[in-house]
């Protein structure tokens, strides 16, 4: 490992972290220096393809979330310059460096999250504790369709990976599962024949698919509640501060201010499930209205769009209770050059 490097890595996060918390951005000249910095020493070290490739596929990664506004762009910039850094200290870590380092961060972000909330949580407990029966039974049907699903991928493949390329059957079994979903009564008969013949892997199958389809849907839908009582507020325009992030869209319409859903991944996925293409496109290149607050960039309110805002007669907005991700992400780097995910995964 290069301690020098290490150093000025670290230095680097401590500094974003000191200014993200303090003002909730992340200068644009230090994120660039660093990245800079990052590459020039991969060119010193004769290692600039392994940087900048890493890098690279980190910036395309962060800028998909910061399209979807899950992301600053400020977070986006620290994760790109972050992992060419971790390229360089972590060799192992390899070309997909950054998927490593996104999910320590994502772990690393939910103790803090729920450190920050935990009052608002403890408030919301009882409705909480009231997701647990319907997601069982999502469930026992995600269960039932995912063991018939699994029996039938297993059993498809087997056969045509005979005939043609074994990645070839596994991708084309695959998108015909996606694309002609199984029906709840024809699942069930195809679990029970598959308990007949071996009931030991369609156990496992009913096992995995039940665990995965209750974390989903008590999560999503315990995210949804969180997120409407406690990740949102609708502050008066007079009331609010540079720096606030709009949840919605603020836009003039035909000379009137009009509150729009944001981009979300939620509406991706949405959209990508019904192969709407067009939907697709009037997502990701919306109808060119004047834009008076963007919920698509996960930056905060400036100074001349709150006089904006005032001037087209908007009463209030709703606003996202954002957390400061830089730290996460320092925590998420820090983990991710001493273990990688084998603290997870062992």
């Amino acid at each position: 490992m290069d301690f020098t490097v290490l150093v000025v890595a670290a230095a680097y996060l401590v500094t974003a972290c000191a200014w993200d918390v303090k003002e909730r951005r992340i200068p644009d000249w230090l994120n660039y220096g660093a990245w800079a910095t990052a590459l020039l020493i991969a060119v010193w070290q004769g290692r600039i393809a392994e940087a900048a490739g890493a890098s690279a596929l980190a910036f395309a990664f962060a800028y998909f979330l910061y399209r979807i506004g899950a992301w600053a762009g400020g977070d986006a910039k620290l994760f790109a310059a972050a992992t060419a850094f971790l390229a360089l200290v972590a060799p192992q870590a390899g070309l997909f460096a950054f998927a490593v380092f996104f999910a320590n961060s994502v772990f690393a972000a939910v103790p803090l999250a729920l450190a920050v909330n935990a009052k608002g949580l403890w408030g919301l407990r009882a409705e909480l504790t009231r997701l647990w029966k319907p997601a069982l039974k999502n469930a026992l049907k995600t269960g039932l369709a995912g063991a018939a699903a699994g029996t039938l991928f297993a059993t498809a493949t087997s056969g045509l990976s005979e005939l043609v390329n074994p990645l070839a059957a596994y991708a084309a079994v695959f998108i015909a599962l996606l694309l002609l979903p199984i029906p709840l009564w024809l699942s069930a008969i195809v679990f029970a024949a598959a308990v007949f013949f071996d009931a030991e892997k369609a156990a496992l199958f009913f096992a995995a698919a039940a665990a995965i389809g209750f974390a989903g849907f008590y999560c999503i839908n315990a995210f949804g509640l969180v997120r409407s009582r406690l990740l949102r507020k609708r502050v008066s325009v007079n009331e609010l501060q540079e720096g606030m992030i709009p949840a919605n869209t603020m836009v003039m319409r035909e000379g009137k201010a009009v509150e729009v859903r944001g981009l979300s991944l939620q509406m991706l996925l949405a959209a990508a499930k019904k192969m709407d293409a067009t939907l697709l496109q009037s997502m990701l290149k919306p109808k060119q209205d004047r834009i008076l607050a963007d919920s698509s960039r996960a930056r905060g309110l400036t100074q001349a769009e709150i006089k904006e805002l005032k001037q087209a007669n908007v009463r209030e907005l709703e606003v996202r209770e954002s957390l400061a991700f830089a730290p996460a992400l320092a925590a998420g780097w820090a983990v991710s050059v001493l273990w990688g995910l084998g603290w997870l995964i062992r």
